[in-house]
């Protein structure tokens, strides 16, 4: 289970790894919405249960791992996704956390979940965790993690797509095409997992399978017209110009997608203007989270170029076109006044639209370890998830998220101050009822 907009390409994968491993010794579901999963776990209860864990949905994955085991006890129950803290202590006490939960797989899932299968299949007792799986052993973590660093730099593993695992999803016109060409990220921004140290690594799929799938996502679904591409660096390798080339020609072709969601690369302007120019964006994205050099430095993003962003911002006012960015407030080192420069600087760049967001705290990224919150006095609170919330197994279920509230350079009085201003800068710039001058003495 998770968000309830996109397909579901993460689970895809493991089970189309699984399927070309065991092609009929595994009957392997896969489902989107929590009503069905828990429909099927009644009426016909698995042997395996596996579970992608995001903030969205780690109460609900509470109630599914004991209803699962409450039903049959002698189930197999995992858990994958980024959504825990990576270290040995944060491992071991998510597992001690979650009785009802056998194994969790770090990172990527697929070969790990193989692992776990092969064992099952063979008849192993599962004295210890396989490969790749975290598993609690007489109260100790026993965890040997797949070094991803090693790995080729062309991801080797069967695409969901070309194997139909998702036919019955891209078929839903309620659900987006998810797009994945490579994984890992190289900016180790602080308050994302997009790019810890496990996964910094920039691996490709192969460039025959990415069109590939282009073209079957086109020809087999439902018409939607949004696709999302959720690599986190679109543009940063030359292929990319390829990718959109081929995207442009299904686009004027079908008369879909219209609309294109892409994560661009930080330092690659010239790539990410030409992607532009190739798919005939009417508008872009570039997010800038904070000008301030320190603040940049603290939280990752020291060796993201300013003049880079600047560039783009140039193309799009060349040619007319809207740009938005994000800025995040209650970053490490932010004051009140380095904020407002940021908001200053955003509008004076041009910014056709300027949203900011609150920090979720993510476990698994440095901002929500326990060494940054002390270094930072981090404050924080809780707020129910917007949609997250439902009637599962007779029980309410519903979601939170952590956001930061203040830090030791920035109290909660002045964070709540810039909800207003906030408020005024998205009203103003996406209404164009009014603009507000913004200086800070």
């Amino acid at each position: 289970v998770n968000t309830n907009y996109v397909t579901p390409l993460n689970i895809a994968y493991v089970a189309a790894y699984i399927q070309k491993k065991y092609p009929s010794e595994v009957d392997i579901v896969l489902f989107k919405y929590p009503k069905e999963l828990e429909n099927a776990i009644k009426s016909a209860p698995p042997d395996i249960l596996g579970l992608s864990n995001y903030s969205w949905n780690e109460r609900l994955n509470n109630v599914f791992l004991n209803m699962a085991k409450h039903i049959n006890p002698n189930v197999i129950t995992v858990m994958g996704g980024p959504n825990i803290r990576t270290d040995h202590d944060g491992i071991t006490k998510f597992l001690s956390k979650n009785k009802s939960l056998d194994y969790y797989i770090l990172f990527e899932g697929e070969e790990p979940f193989g692992n776990l299968i092969e064992e099952v299949l063979s008849g192993s007792k599962l004295s210890n965790p396989p490969h790749g799986c975290a598993g609690l052993v007489e109260g100790h973590l026993h965890f040997e993690p797949l070094d991803l660093k090693k790995r080729p730099k062309q991801i080797d593993l069967p695409s969901p797509y070309l194997t139909g695992v998702l036919d019955p999803f891209l078929l839903n016109p309620n659900i987006i095409p998810l797009f994945e060409t490579n994984r890992g990220c190289p900016f180790g921004c602080t308050y994302c997992t997009w790019g810890i140290s496990a996964l910094s690594k920039v691996r490709q799929r192969p460039m025959d399978v990415v069109l590939q799938e282009i073209e079957y996502i086109a020809r087999k679904s439902a018409k939607q017209v949004d696709w999302i591409f959720c690599d986190a660096n679109f543009g940063m390798l030359k292929r990319d110009i390829e990718i959109a080339k081929k995207i442009r020609g299904i686009m004027k072709k079908n008369g879909y997608p219209i609309n294109l969601t892409l994560w661009h690369s930080k330092n690659t302007s010239k790539r990410n203007i030409e992607i532009a120019k190739i798919l005939k964006d009417n508008k872009g994205s570039i997010a800038l989270q904070s000008t301030d050099p320190e603040v940049l430095k603290n939280c990752g993003r020291g060796n993201i170029e300013l003049a880079q962003i600047k560039k783009q911002l140039d193309y799009y006012e060349d040619n007319c076109l809207d740009v938005a960015t994000d800025i995040l407030i209650g970053l490490p080192g932010e004051t009140a006044f380095s904020h407002m420069n940021t908001l200053i600087t955003a509008f004076d760049l041009g910014f056709g639209s300027i949203m900011p967001y609150n920090i979720r705290m993510l476990p698994g990224s440095q901002y929500e370890s326990d060494i940054d919150r002390q270094k930072y006095k981090i404050e924080t609170k809780f707020r129910p998830i917007f949609g997250a919330y439902g009637m599962y197994d007779g029980q309410r279920v519903f979601e939170i998220e952590e956001s930061v509230r203040a830090t030791k350079d920035m109290n909660e009085a002045e964070l709540e101050y810039f909800k207003i201003i906030h408020w005024l800068i998205y009203f103003s710039w996406n209404t164009g009822i009014f603009k507000i001058p913004l200086r800070f003495a």
